[in-house]
């Protein structure tokens, strides 16, 4: 069923953030909120003639270009650029995959999450940027997709429950790297403590 792993991983994001991360923690209330619209919102689409597009991606590029909007413009304009690469690399692997199925013997979403988040690390150090920059990609080139396919004339729906499961996968892998990149601070920290306690 379409759309079944992006609930579960959403609804699991929100008791994470719920119950696991304390209440002094300043994003917390605004994660969740943006968490809840995003699950509320992913059952809409909006229809412009024969195009159409998943209301929750349209919240999501909203939140994030609000997000960036205070940035100094060097890192505005870092931040453009990388989404805009994510996007050209999505919607390429995605034709690739429309046009010559053949040849993507592995799993088209595992390839997208590692090209993805490769690329994505990459370009940007600062790991919420990433996020960020990875979720606007992704809805970028879904939309340039989608474009690609109505002017060929092959309707497709943008940010479709498809598209939402393939984000969460790829969303899944960008925060597991993150988490592996906190773990290894910490070890590195805990062992150059050691040794200063060793050495005093």
């Amino acid at each position: 069923m379409e759309g079944l792993l992006f609930y579960w991983m959403a609804w699991m994001s929100w008791v994470v953030v719920m119950f696991f991360i304390p209440k002094k923690i300043k994003f917390r209330f605004v994660l969740l909120f943006h968490i809840l619209s995003v699950i509320s919102l992913a059952g809409y689409q909006l229809d412009v003639q024969r195009y159409s597009i998943n209301t929750a991606a349209i919240y999501l590029f909203a939140v994030i270009c609000a997000s960036i909007r205070n940035k100094p413009l060097r890192n505005q304009i870092n931040f453009i650029c990388t989404c805009v690469i994510l996007a050209l690399a999505y919607s390429s692997l995605e034709m690739y995959a429309l046009l010559d199925p053949v040849w993507v013997i592995f799993s088209k979403t595992a390839i997208l999450a590692i090209l993805i988040n490769y690329t994505a690390i990459l370009l940007i150090k600062d790991w919420k940027m990433r996020i960020l920059s990875i979720i606007l990609g992704l809805v970028l080139g879904d939309c340039l997709f989608a474009a690609v396919l109505y002017h060929i004339g092959m309707p497709y729906p943008a940010a479709s429950f498809e598209w939402l499961d393939k984000a969460a996968v790829i969303m899944g892998a960008g925060l597991s790297w993150v988490l592996m990149e906190a773990v290894i601070g910490l070890l590195q920290s805990y062992m150059k403590y050691g040794q200063r306690e060793k050495q005093g």
